[in-house]
């Protein structure tokens, strides 16, 4: 007899476990393939991690809502803010994530080690790469002052370089 996949909640828990669409699959006689169809199909992937990056941002990024009533530009769209998000959904381990956007975060990444520097946001001037400072550990991003860091390990891991 055939095998299949478990139900939805299943397959999400298992995910959030951390095992690998592969390694579900084979647990169930399927494939990783499979498991992905239906954790995206579900909307858990792209709702999840599009959620998580969102919640990850600590700044109030200005995107197009208004401003062109207001004559400023927007930042949401920004090649910073571009690969803060492609390195942020990379390290949540987004499997729906573009090739260019795994480009992207490499690019990212490399840039903040070779140049030692963490990404900054100001809502008039935008993003910036700003020198590292001990204040700012091991962080991809200059946290804000009094803004508390995200309490779970895996939100930590996603703004950490390793």
């Amino acid at each position: 007899m055939e095998k299949r996949l478990p139900d939805f909640n299943t397959l999400v828990r298992l995910s959030q476990r951390g095992l690998s669409d592969d390694a579900i699959g084979k647990r169930y006689g399927t494939t990783g393939q499979a498991v992905n169809k239906a954790l995206v199909l579900g909307e858990y992937r792209r709702t999840t991690t599009v959620k998580l990056v969102n919640e990850l941002i600590p700044w109030d990024v200005l995107t197009t809502k208004g401003v062109a009533q207001a004559g400023e530009t927007s930042h949401h769209n920004t090649y910073p803010c571009k690969q803060l998000r492609a390195y942020l959904r990379t390290r949540l381990g987004d499997e729906t994530i573009t090739e260019a956007n795994r480009t992207d975060a490499m690019r990212f990444e490399r840039r903040l080690r070779r140049e030692n520097v963490v990404l900054d946001y100001d809502r008039q001037k935008g993003f910036s790469y700003v020198s590292r400072t001990p204040e700012d550990g091991n962080l991809v991003l200059r946290w804000p002052a009094g803004e508390p860091l995200p309490e779970s390990e895996e939100q930590l891991r996603a703004l950490n370089l390793d």
